[in-house]
C-alpha cells in the first residue's frame, strides 16, 4: 500500500500554484509596466498658453485651438541650474474654448523656461502628451491680461 498523492491531484494542485503565482506577479508589476511606457504623442493637441499675475495671484490661461478636450496642464520650470520643479493643474478646457485657473504651490524661479504640456483623457486614463509649449511669465496689469 502506497501512501502520496494521485499524479492527477498533484497536476491539479501544480496548475493552480502556477496559475496563481502567475496572477500575483501581473497584478503587482501592471502599474509598474504602465509607468515605463512611452509619453502620449498628441498631434490633434493644439493649445496656446500665458502666465499673468493678478492681485499677487498666479493664474495660467489655456486657450484649446485644437479638436479633442484638454484635462489638464502640466507644468515645469526649469532653472538652468539642473533643479526643475513640475506641478499639474486640473484645467478641464473643452476644444475651442478658453480657461484660466489659478497657480499655487508652484515657485517660478528668476529667468526659468517654463514648459507647459497638455493632459487629455485617453483609453479612460490621465495622459500626458509630450508636446509643448514654452512660455514665458510676465506681470501684466489685470486690465489688459491675455496670453502671452
Amino acid at each position: 500500500m502506497k501512501k502520496g498523492v494521485s499524479p492527477v491531484i498533484a497536476t491539479v494542485i501544480l496548475l493552480t500554484l502556477t496559475i496563481l503565482l502567475g496572477f500575483i506577479i501581473f497584478s503587482s508589476s501592471s502599474k509598474f509596466i504602465a509607468e515605463l511606457s512611452p509619453p502620449a504623442d498628441c498631434p490633434e493637441v493644439v493649445f496656446e498658453a500665458g502666465l499673468y499675475q493678478e492681485n499677487n495671484k498666479l493664474f495660467l490661461e489655456i486657450d484649446n485651438t485644437g479638436n479633442i478636450n484638454i484635462a489638464g496642464i502640466e507644468l515645469s520650470a526649469d532653472n538652468q541650474l539642473g533643479s526643475i520643479e513640475t506641478t499639474k493643474l486640473a484645467a478641464a478646457t473643452p476644444m475651442g474654448e478658453s480657461s484660466s485657473k489659478e497657480i499655487t504651490n508652484f515657485d517660478i524661479p528668476q529667468n526659468a523656461k517654463i514648459i507647459a504640456r497638455a493632459q487629455i483623457i485617453q483609453n479612460g486614463k490621465l495622459v500626458t502628451c509630450t508636446n509643448e509649449k514654452i512660455i514665458e511669465y510676465k506681470i501684466i496689469p489685470s486690465s489688459t491680461k491675455s496670453l502671452v
